[in-house]
């Protein structure tokens, strides 16, 4: 179900299957239930007093309600005598008990039985609509839980849930109007598979098909399950949350038991929801659960179902065995499906949240390391962000001039393409067709690429529209350290978008020039500096600064109009990472300078493995090359080495800055101070001649 259960809803979105299913009848086995309350339990004490006279109104319309059904000969005599004191036990517990469940019945049960006790139901659910009090409204998620305690109803925040299995003899209240009676599960369990009644539960055979059920939903959820060894076999009873609430080393949040519900068939298991105890009841009556081929697939997927009914999830239509959440059991897959992972992403978020001391990825104070191996795609499928105003931050260490691509992908379910049918099971148990639903496409997606800041954006992507892919491609970073992905929404939407995150660190070739040399020059004088009209020998030595080796590293040098070139061309070769190398241009400066002016030369350079980059350096015409300091700041540190600096007064210190520079990808800057002071920063001495 795409949606998390509404509060909002007056009537329950079904647990019951009416006849004219189209589920054929040698697939009757085996419709599955939760419980579900019949309002919304407040304590009394908990209750305004115009709350408690609204309670007290609704008892009232329900016991008038009731009287009208009990005398009604026509209701009772349209069933089998031996229905018809069930039926009235229904109607009882409708009437008086805020958390009674619906009565569900399988689609081979009789027309008439199915009728009458739906008509008992639309009776009750119309008297209160009329008080102004909605009969059957459905829990969202966990509120509180015996690891994280209470404040917990924030969409989209996980929790951890305990949960435990019953010693057997534990009471068990007639939750689905079956009798009363203790739980017999592991005396079941050890029947089919082996094993004791008695001592640890995790020591026996059938305990791994348990850990197995909660491992796939929390696999792809923010839920994070721990097993609690311990059950004191307080009575599990309808409605009695408050009483039975998971207690650390006492009992689970989930506390799973079973006793016979209805006899073989029909009924598997039914679950309460969250505000109600999210306790699971087995029907070990039921031979369904003997055919343990392909690793007790039944057993695993009525569990992994009746779980998601104690995390808050209803039924979802239609039938056609593509969600584990349909309303009967279904074998063609194991464990939950993409419906079915969404919903729970929309309550409790992804599993990347769940990280270290951190629930959230909301910051990029939380943000979720992620360990990407350098020029190895890590892609992780089924993220989300649970509504428009959520944000996940992911860390991501990096060397300088790495090269990084990332994406994000709208997710869809996988062999279903983009759109799906989607909807509840109609108030009668029927289930509805269902609307088309596009999962890609719930909200819009962008994507940052942030500096070591968390703040500073420094790569982006936002033109693409809802359900289309977003990417950055091949960003160099500009220097090492840990830097930041974001993914957010582009509008203020309460619902959830799933994707997948890609991401592709590539090691790099990063060159640069390192320094210059006048090796020769035609003139008499050899006065160490380029004059108008000189032929010279230039040496340009080369480092690659990058993450990966150049390889048959080459150079070809361009100078302004008028100059003549002799040897343009320099193969540099094989250039390790940190290493150096030099090579020798001859040209002639042009006749039409003058002394004191600079030529503007550029280095084109590049390598087998993809680097290219136009080097521009200057050389002034009169001027001994020695003297030329050639500093673009694109280093990690205060200042480069050689140079210093200090401050005066409120000044503030010089810091490299990637936000702005003449040539990429750094500068330096001094910034801005309120008072008077002053900030120095001096290079390293020059010599004038």
């Amino acid at each position: 179900m795409r949606l998390p259960i509404l509060l909002a809803l007056a009537l329950l979105s079904g647990v019951c299957l009416s006849v004219q299913s189209q589920k054929p009848a040698s697939s009757v086995k085996q419709q599955l239930f939760t419980v579900s309350p019949k309002s919304h339990q407040v304590d009394q004490d908990q209750l305004s007093p115009e709350g408690k006279e609204i309670r007290l109104a609704a008892a009232a319309v329900k016991q008038i309600a009731l009287e009208k059904i009990l005398v009604d000969e026509h209701l009772f005599s349209s069933v089998p005598k031996e229905s018809r004191q069930r039926l009235k036990d229904y109607a009882i517990r409708l009437a008086t008990v805020e958390s009674a469940p619906s009565a569900c019945f399988a689609p081979d049960t009789p027309l008439e039985i199915v009728r009458a006790h739906h008509q008992v139901e639309q009776s009750i659910d119309r008297a209160l609509s009329t008080a102004g009090l909605p009969a059957r409204q459905l829990d969202s998620r966990w509120t509180s839980t015996a690891t994280d305690g209470a404040g917990q109803n924030i969409q989209g925040l996980p929790v951890t849930l305990r949960w435990s299995i019953v010693p057997d003899g534990t009471p068990i209240s007639g939750g689905f109007g079956e009798p009363a009676a203790p739980s017999n599960l592991r005396a079941r369990l050890a029947a089919i598979y082996g094993g004791t009644t008695t001592g640890l539960a995790s020591a026996q055979p059938w305990f791994p098909l348990f850990q197995e059920g909660f491992n796939n939903i929390a696999a792809n959820t923010g839920l994070k399950f721990v097993y609690e060894p311990n059950d004191d076999a307080i009575g599990i009873t309808s409605g009695n949350a408050v009483t039975t609430q998971g207690v650390i080393n006492v009992r689970g949040d989930i506390r799973i038991s079973g006793h016979n519900i209805d006899g073989n068939s029909n009924i598997l298991a039914y679950a309460y929801y969250p505000r109600f105890g999210g306790d699971i009841v087995f029907d070990t009556a039921d031979n369904f659960f003997s055919v343990t081929s392909n690793n007790s697939i039944r057993f695993i997927n009525v569990l992994e179902h009746e779980i998601g009914h104690s995390l808050g999830l209803d039924h979802v239509c239609p039938i056609n065995q593509t969600k584990l959440m349909e309303p009967f059991v279904n074998t063609n897959f194991r464990g939950s499906q993409f419906d079915d992972i969404y919903s729970h992403q929309q309550n409790y978020g992804d599993s990347l949240e769940f990280h270290n001391a951190s629930r959230n990825n909301d910051t990029s104070v939380n943000a979720a390391p992620l360990v990407v191996v350098a020029n190895t795609l890590f892609s992780k499928e089924w993220l989300s962000i649970d509504s428009g105003i959520d944000t996940d931050f992911f860390l991501l260490p990096a060397t300088a001039n790495q090269l990084l691509t990332v994406r994000v992908i709208p997710s869809d379910p996988v062999g279903q393409g983009g759109s799906y049918l989607e909807g509840p099971q109609n108030p009668d148990g029927s289930c509805s067709g269902g609307t088309l639903f596009n999962p890609t496409n719930q909200n819009d997606l962008i994507l940052d690429v942030l500096s070591a800041n968390g703040t500073t954006v420094i790569a982006s992507a936002t033109v693409q529209p809802a359900g289309i892919t977003e990417q950055i491609s091949s960003f160099r970073f500009p220097g090492t350290g840990n830097f930041f992905i974001r993914v957010r929404g582009g509008a203020a939407a309460s619902v959830a978008q799933l994707y997948r995150l890609e991401v592709f660190l590539g090691d790099a070739v990063q060159i640069d020039l390192a320094s210059t040399r006048l090796d020769a020059e035609s003139n008499s004088g050899q006065n160490q500096s380029p004059d108008p009209g000189e032929t010279i020998r230039f040496g340009i030595t080369l480092v690659n600064r990058g993450s990966l080796p150049a390889s048959n590293l080459r150079a070809t040098l361009a100078g302004p109009s008028g100059t003549r070139m002799f040897s343009s061309m320099a193969n540099y070769g094989n250039l390790a990472v940190g290493a150096s190398a030099e090579g020798l241009f001859t040209f002639a400066i042009p006749s039409r300078l003058v002394p004191g002016e600079s030529a503007n030369f550029t280095l084109n350079v590049l390598d087998d493995n993809g680097f290219s980059a136009a080097l521009p350096f200057p050389i002034s015409i009169g001027t001994k090359p020695g003297s030329l300091i050639l500093q673009d700041f694109d280093f990690q540190g205060t200042v480069p080495s050689g140079w210093s600096q200090s401050v005066v007064g409120a000044g503030a210190a010089w810091a490299i800055s990637t936000t702005v520079a003449n040539s990429p990808n750094n500068s330096a800057f001094a910034p801005s101070v309120a008072a008077v002071g002053d900030a120095f920063l001096v290079s390293p001495t020059v010599t004038v001649r």
